[in-house]
């Protein structure tokens, strides 16, 4: 059998066994609710030359194979486009069933006259997707009819509204062509990987499959249900970040401080704190499986609590702390013993998340507990606590 008989038989089997792996995972409860991955696949000339005893193509198809078969599941929607098999200005193939998609992947050859139009295949797979889809493209060199890729592709993903480009140079040797994926996918908020051989393009793979192929997805709201995004961290990123534990411990497994906050993680069960502001929460016993993304929102919208206590007839004002704990307050939240603020200061005057609490008033050695105090977004409760 020759090389070229045994690479094909090794691209079916591979692109069989995605194909049952993400059957398997569109199968999975919780499974397929992101957004659209689209891979974008170079057939130009450049991929017909040998790499690792097979053609770049046969290479590529085999790890995208495996690399969908992982992840393919994870996403609502999965798109094929190849480019490269004729002159400037020919269009590239689209195939957007899941199914079609794997062995039309896996029925890809070199076009060994064709031209890469690099832009021209990006500006097309990026038009009418958003900032939770993804493209990944594969490219064996310089767009061969545009000096202008990456300017081209920049302005139809439209950073920040558009979906993010991540790209593999598969030992590509000429600087333009480095320098043109590298502007691309930096100016659509992805990541660019040069990969010399075959391993490292299945390490490539598998550092954009932590990137996009996330499993755990925390989104944070602020008030008026506006979304906490990724834009405002290069102003305030000291004001918030997202912390992973293993739960139940203080092992710190991940952390990022971008919005939504996306992880990688391996099956388990974890503890997520959220820091916005002066705030912390926590999600506690967030549970990870296979094959599944599991989303979670946490509402970080504010209201106002004023707390009048009065002693008999007279309102209790001021601050005491000496001596030692005269009087305080305490607030739990509701039905727990997990503790989320506190004052000294009389009238007790709370700024809190939206949410249920109980408040622990103490005057003199007396407890006066408000149970269920509910706050609402942009609302000040008004309550009293007497103590005859």
């Amino acid at each position: 059998m020759s090389s070229r008989s045994r690479s094909s038989s090794r691209r079916f089997v591979a692109a069989a066994a995605a194909l049952c792996a993400a059957a398997l995972l569109l199968s999975a409860p919780g499974a397929a609710d992101a957004g659209e991955l689209v891979v974008v696949v170079d057939r130009s000339e450049p991929m017909g030359e040998p790499i690792n005893g097979e053609s770049r193509l046969d290479a590529a198809v085999e790890a995208l194979g495996d690399f969908l078969g992982r992840n393919a599941g994870k996403f609502d929607g999965l798109a094929l486009w190849s480019y490269g098999a004729g002159r400037c200005g020919s269009k590239p193939q689209r195939v957007t069933s899941r199914r079609r998609v794997l062995k039309a992947l896996a029925a890809l050859r070199p076009a060994f006259e064709g031209v890469a139009h690099t832009s021209d295949a990006l500006v097309r797979a990026v038009k009418g997707l958003g900032p939770d889809d993804v493209v990944l493209v594969v490219s064996g060199g310089a767009d061969g009819c545009s000096k202008k890729a990456c300017a081209e592709v920049a302005g139809a993903s439209e950073r920040g509204k558009g979906p993010a480009v991540y790209a593999v140079a598969l030992a590509v040797e000429d600087v333009r062509g480095l320098e043109e994926l590298k502007c691309i996918a930096s100016k659509t908020g992805g990541r660019f990987y040069h990969a010399h051989d075959v391993d490292e393009l299945r390490r490539a793979l598998g550092r954009i499959e932590k990137k996009v192929g996330y499993n755990l997805e925390i989104r944070v709201l602020r008030e008026e249900g506006k979304e906490v995004t990724d834009y405002i961290r290069t102003r305030y990123a000291y004001q918030w970040g997202c912390r992973v534990y293993k739960s139940g411990t203080d092992e710190e497994v991940a952390v990022t401080n971008v919005f939504p906050a996306r992880f990688h993680l391996p099956p388990g069960t974890y503890d997520v704190k959220v820091r916005f502001g002066t705030t912390e929460q926590w999600l506690r016993g967030v549970d990870v499986k296979e094959g599944e993304r599991v989303k979670r929102t946490m509402n970080f919208a504010r209201g106002s609590v004023v707390v009048n206590v009065f002693a008999g007839d007279d309102e209790v004002i001021g601050v005491k702390r000496i001596p030692k704990l005269l009087w305080w307050c305490d607030v739990f939240k509701a039905g727990t013993s997990e503790k989320v603020d506190g004052t000294v200061t009389f009238p007790v005057e709370l700024d809190l998340v939206v949410g249920s609490y109980d408040i622990k008033v103490h005057y003199m050695g007396a407890e006066k507990v408000l149970e269920g105090v509910e706050v609402r977004e942009g609302k000040t409760r008004k309550l009293k606590a007497d103590f005859p």
